[in-house]
């Protein structure tokens, strides 16, 4: 897989600098920011409304469009929020951002630099608005109920060990649960547990290596489905208590 993290350096510190704390950075990103092993292919932020969609998503293209190499292939509006597709021409790389538009956040917005990412590829670096890791932790435990990704799974060991959910937040994201796109319903702690229980056990050595061979070295593969489940095993306690 050829490396994206430049262009998504570029994208993130371009983005902080143009929208400031409009602009919300969760996902892959932030864990990368933390220290986290996995690569990712795109840019999650959360976005609290103050116009139509379609507005913003249209301004978004035109700011990233203004950027020398960069052009945006794909906009798509709906339901779940703002997905644009770009293109760096010199490199023919690609990359994704996905925006949730949400009416607003729980917890307050934490700043974080992006220098960890940064200055390895020579970029400036800015001050991004960060979502809180708890409520990062929470939205990621919908996630992984919601579709059947070892990422997740992967991604709720790594935030696992650096903070708790939020309950409110979290108990909020399980009222309209969309398990693998299916009409929102809700779900009750303890029904989450036994769904996130079933993925755990679902999990074996042989998925994790599809899956994330790209996104991780292969040495630090070797066992962490064992790792994995130990770590997702203490969340399901969470839920059950709840």
């Amino acid at each position: 897989m050829k490396n994206l993290e430049p262009l998504l350096a570029k994208l993130m510190n371009f983005l902080a600098e143009k929208y400031k704390n409009q602009l919300v950075l969760k996902g892959g990103m932030l864990l990368r920011l933390l220290d986290s092993t996995r690569a990712t292919q795109d840019l999650d932020y959360a976005w609290i409304r103050t116009k139509k969609k379609n507005i913003f998503a249209e301004e978004l293209k035109l700011s990233l469009e203004s950027l020398i190499g960069i052009q945006v292939t794909r906009v798509d509006v709906n339901s779940r929020g703002i997905f644009l597709e770009l293109l760096e021409q010199n490199s023919n790389l690609r990359a994704k951002l996905e925006i949730s538009v949400v009416k607003a956040l729980h917890c307050s917005p934490k700043p974080m630099t992006t220098a960890p990412l940064s200055a390895p590829y020579s970029l400036k670096p800015h001050v991004v608005a960060t979502m809180d890791l708890s409520e990062a932790f929470s939205n990621k435990i919908a996630a992984a109920l919601e579709r059947h990704l070892a990422r997740d799974l992967y991604d709720l060991m790594i935030l696992g060990r650096l903070t708790s959910f939020d309950e409110v937040t979290l108990r909020d994201r399980l009222s309209r649960l969309e398990i693998r796109r299916a009409k929102p319903k809700p779900v009750t702690p303890q029904e989450a547990a036994v769904v996130l229980q079933k993925r755990i056990d679902s999990l074996t050595q042989e998925t994790l290596k599809v899956e994330l061979t790209a996104h991780l070295s292969g040495e630090s593969l070797e066992g962490m489905a064992m790792i994995i489940k130990s770590a997702v095993a203490k969340i399901v306690a969470q839920l059950e208590r709840l």
